[in-house]
C-alpha cells in the first residue's frame, strides 16, 4: 500500500517538480530506490505508448500498401481490359481484304482482278504477304482477297461490285482489313472528295456485313526518292486523318501504318521495290506493326 502512495507521490513530484504529499505521507519518506521504481514504470509506461504508436503507424502503412496494391491490381485490370479490346480475334474467323497493289498475289486475289505481285515476282510465296503472316500468327483464314492494281478508295466506293466480292460462296467474312489511299494519294485526289469516298466506303461495308468487324489501315510512308512525293508526303498525312476520322465515326479499327512502320525514305532499298511497293522485309515490316496492335 505504501508503495502504491509512494508511487503517485513520485509520479506527482517527477511530472509536476511540487513537493505536496498524499494522505500522511511526506516527500522525505520516498527512498532513492523508490525513484528508481518510480523512473522505470514511467519509462515502462512511455515505451509501452510508444510501441502502441509504432504499431498504430504500422497498421496505417499496411492500410496504405494494401490501397495502393488493390488501385494497381486495378489499373493493371483496367489496361489489360483496354488492351484486350484492342486485340482481334481472328482464331478459326473467315477474314477478308479489300484492298490495292501492296496486298495482291498471283492466285490469292479475287477472279479477273489484276495482280501486282506474280508468284515469283520479288515475293517467293504468298507466305510473305503482309496479309498472310498477319492471317497466320493470328488463326485467321482467308475467305476473299479483293485486292488489285490501281484501286482506290474512290473507285471502290463507287462500284459495289468489289464489296459484294468481300463474300463467297454464301459465306460473309468475320473479319474485314481495308487498306486503301495510296492510289488516291498519288492520283492526288481532293481530300475533301477522299472523305466522302472513304465514309461512303464504310457505310457500304458496314451495310453489307453488319456483323464483320471492320479494320482500317491507315498509309505508310513512301520509301521513294521521287522529289515530287517527298515534298508533298505531308499532304498525305491529310488523307490518314480522314482515314482515322471516317473509321472512328463509323466504329471502326485503325492501325497507323505512317508512324509506327519501319518502313521510311532513308531505308528506301531495305523496304520496298520502288519507294512505294514492299519488298519481303517491307511486307514482313508491315505485317509486325499491324500485330503489334491487334
Amino acid at each position: 500500500m505504501k508503495r502504491l502512495s509512494l508511487l503517485i507521490i513520485a509520479f506527482s513530484v517527477l511530472l509536476t517538480g511540487c513537493s505536496s504529499a498524499a494522505g500522511n505521507v511526506h516527500f522525505e519518506e520516498i527512498t532513492d530506490s523508490d525513484r528508481v521504481y518510480a523512473m522505470e514504470v514511467k519509462e515502462a509506461i512511455a515505451e509501452s505508448e510508444r510501441a502502441a504508436e509504432e504499431s498504430r503507424i504500422e497498421e496505417s502503412l499496411a492500410i496504405i500498401e494494401e490501397s495502393k496494391r488493390a488501385e494497381e491490381e486495378s489499373e493493371r485490370a483496367r489496361i489489360e481490359a483496354e488492351e484486350a479490346a484492342k486485340r482481334v480475334d481472328m482464331e478459326g474467323k473467315y477474314v477478308s481484304i479489300l484492298g490495292d497493289d501492296c496486298s495482291t498475289y498471283e492466285g490469292y486475289i479475287a477472279d479477273n482482278l489484276k495482280t501486282y505481285y506474280e508468284a515469283g515476282r520479288t515475293l517467293k510465296s504468298v507466305d510473305q504477304t503482309w496479309w498472310k503472316q498477319v492471317l497466320d500468327r493470328k488463326g485467321g483464314m482467308l475467305l476473299s482477297n479483293v485486292s488489285f492494281e490501281g484501286n482506290s478508295v474512290t473507285r471502290s466506293c463507287n462500284e459495289k461490285k468489289y464489296v459484294s466480292a468481300l463474300s463467297s460462296g454464301g459465306v460473309d467474312p468475320d473479319v474485314i482489313i481495308i487498306y486503301l489511299g495510296m492510289n488516291d494519294f498519288l492520283k492526288a485526289v481532293n481530300t475533301s472528295a477522299f472523305s466522302k469516298s472513304y465514309n461512303s466506303l464504310l457505310s457500304l461495308v458496314k451495310k453489307s456485313y453488319p456483323q464483320a468487324e471492320i479494320i482500317c489501315l491507315q498509309m505508310q510512308r513512301p520509301a521513294t526518292g521521287r522529289q515530287e512525293l517527298l515534298v508533298n508526303w505531308q499532304y498525305a498525312q491529310y488523307f490518314n486523318s480522314k482515314i482515322a476520322e471516317r473509321a472512328v465515326s463509323a466504329g471502326c479499327r485503325t492501325i497507323n501504318l505512317y508512324d509506327n512502320c519501319e518502313i521510311t525514305p532513308e531505308y528506301s532499298s531495305k523496304y520496298t521495290i520502288d519507294g512505294i511497293h514492299p519488298n519481303v522485309a517491307g511486307m514482313e515490316a508491315i505485317s509486325e506493326c499491324i500485330l503489334k496492335e491487334i
